[in-house]
């Protein structure tokens, strides 16, 4: 037996320099002979948001998931570069772009990560967390690990990939080919030449937090149109795209955040916060960067998809989490199949490393993704023991879908809390927040009385996969509800608290042999309705992780205007608690 334990975060405490550019999405994962057993996040067990600290916690779930000590783990994988390549490639591109020169630029933004490591050291944080004994550790490049993450988890026998994302050591952009067991890096494209970074500059600019709420943008976009021409700013090149540094990068300690001087005098004054007011003007800011986006993606995959000469496209970092775009790419023509990682953020790198080093110790390493339920489970003893301690009055339901489409095909809204917990930034029905998507407005409740978050923010639908066609133009599998799609006219009329404004929606489709409890509940709910789709969101409010636990569920579930909370075969009602 062979055990890889894959693994990406910093050693020093989460929030030391995070606004210079340090490690978030901390996270573990754990190759059992090849397969994946255990994947989680750090934050899950922290509740801060992209925690970015040494993943302890998911290490000893992952190891305590399959009844393994650290002993017995063979190799640990580390997403990032050894600390002098790591340091010598970053100093030296910024000695090349001449901006390592200039104060505006300070080479904390291009070396945290590393100072990171050599300040704590994965031998010495494994020792405080495991004891004396430390695995053998293997370190590999940042966008090797994602490229790894997408391909080897895509299915495909052959494939062009694509990365994007703020930076991973020197690179912003990869552009690689798979090809059976192996990858081959084509060309990358260096720091400060980062679409991620020039998206966040953006999302500060309009008030949201850099590296945290780019969704919140794409999502503001769709109110907009793109007013402003950015192509000077992010300039297309003949094989790929560059930025003019004087938009991007500059950091202002005074003011402590990154200066957006350049971007006010193309596009008007900064929005100075998450609680000012969002006019015209900002959501046609939003929309300016949005297309920017999509019309840089499209010509980065075009020249990608020419140097390898295939047309599936395998999709990872941060940027992939943009399903606007990633909808764009796939009804684009440029490609025939796509697979987008669904922890396509730096979490996957933990994922991407164990992959790639379970290939470089010669075994084969290729299997199609089905689904994200890696996280932590819940037995029905603990969960009755949880909902006692909590005073909660439940009953045990012998059907417990049926009964929990009945309260949704009456309006109303349900926490959901089923067996293994998703790994990554969607809630894919086993910690989801469930509504009736027939019912117009249901949207602005959820938002007002249970997500506390911006009205203007947009709900998914989970559809059965079999009605996808029904409902969806272009209809594809979408089983990790990172890809949009226009809804048919006819459509939008009957599930509008799911549709967009501009008439799209982020499904997620469902299998029943992928999940079979979640798939008889949206049957239920269409035998009840009528309509196979049922309305999801993540299973948190604003500004808080998804639940991890029990505990987790019942306090949103207290906290929040919520009707129903569902555990396993257990429901609970709010009006039986008053």
């Amino acid at each position: 037996m062979t055990t890889i334990l894959g693994i990406n975060g910093s050693t020093l405490r989460d929030g030391l320099f995070r606004r210079f550019g340090g490690m978030h999405n901390a996270s573990a994962c754990l190759l059992v002979d090849g397969e994946l057993e255990a994947f989680v996040e750090e934050e899950r067990f922290t509740h801060v948001k992209q925690f970015g600290g040494f993943p302890a916690q998911s290490i000893r779930y992952c190891l305590e998931s399959q009844g393994l000590s650290i002993e017995e783990v063979d190799h640990v994988a580390y997403g990032w570069m050894n600390i002098p390549g790591l340091v010598w490639n970053r100093l030296s591109t910024y000695v090349r772009s001449g901006l390592a020169f200039k104060t505006e630029y300070p080479l904390g933004v291009l070396t945290i990560d590393a100072l990171e490591l050599v300040a704590g050291g994965l031998e010495r944080a494994f020792k405080k967390h495991f004891g004396s004994y430390v695995p053998p550790i293997t370190c590999i490049h940042h966008h090797r690990c994602h490229a790894a993450s997408s391909f080897r988890c895509s299915g495909f026998d052959e494939a062009t990939l694509v990365n994007f994302d703020g930076a991973g050591e020197t690179t912003a952009t990869y552009i690689g080919h798979g090809r059976g067991n192996e990858i081959e890096t084509l060309r990358e494209i260096s720091v400060p030449h980062s679409l991620g970074r020039a998206y966040s500059e953006f999302t500060e600019y309009l008030g949201f937090v850099r590296n945290n709420d780019e969704y919140k943008v794409m999502g503001l976009a769709s109110y907009g149109e793109p007013e402003f021409d950015l192509s000077e700013i992010i300039r297309d090149t003949s094989d790929g795209y560059e930025l003019d540094p004087k938009y991007f990068y500059r950091y202002s300690i005074p003011q402590g955040r990154f200066r957006v001087d350049a971007l006010e005098a193309l596009c008007g004054p900064r929005r100075v916060d998450d609680d000012a007011p969002i006019d015209q003007r900002h959501k046609n800011v939003a929309a300016s960067i949005q297309r920017r986006l999509e019309d840089v993606s499209r010509h980065l995959v075009e020249r990608a998809v020419e140097q390898t000469g295939s047309r599936n496209l395998c999709l990872a970092g941060g940027v992939a989490l943009n399903c606007k775009n990633n909808g764009e790419l796939l009804q684009s023509g440029l490609v025939d199949g796509l697979f987008v990682q669904p922890v396509a953020n730096d979490a996957g790198v933990a994922l991407g490393a164990a992959l790639e080093l379970n290939a470089r110790l010669g075994n084969e390493t290729k299997w199609k993704m089905e689904h994200t339920y890696y996280g932590p489970e819940v037995s029905e003893e603990a969960i009755e023991e949880a909902l006692d301690r909590a005073g909660l009055d439940y009953a045990c339901s012998d059907d417990v879908e049926s009964e929990t489409a009945a309260e949704l095909a009456a309006g109303k809204i349900v926490g959901w809390f089923q067996g293994r917990a998703e790994v990554g930034p969607r809630a894919l029905g086993n910690r989801s927040i469930l509504g009736n998507p027939k019912i117009p407005g249901m949207d602005d409740r959820i938002n007002e009385i249970i997500k506390f978050r911006e009205a203007w923010r947009p709900f998914c639908p989970s559809i059965l996969d079999e009605a996808k066609d029904d409902y969806l133009v272009g209809a594809k599998d979408s089983p990790f509800m990172i890809l949009t799609f226009e809804v048919e006219p006819e459509r939008r009329e009957e599930v509008p608290a799911v549709v967009h404004v501009d008439g799209t929606a982020r499904p997620h489709t469902v299998k029943r042999d992928v999940n079979p409890r979640y798939w008889k509940l949206i049957e239920s709910f269409r035998q009840e309705t009528g309509t196979p789709v049922l309305m999801n969101t993540s299973f948190n409010i604003k500004g808080d992780t998804i639940v991890n636990t029990v505990d987790d569920a019942v306090r949103t579930f207290r906290e929040t205007g919520m009707d129903v909370l569902v555990v396993g075969d257990f429901v609970v009602r709010a009006s039986a608690q008053r």
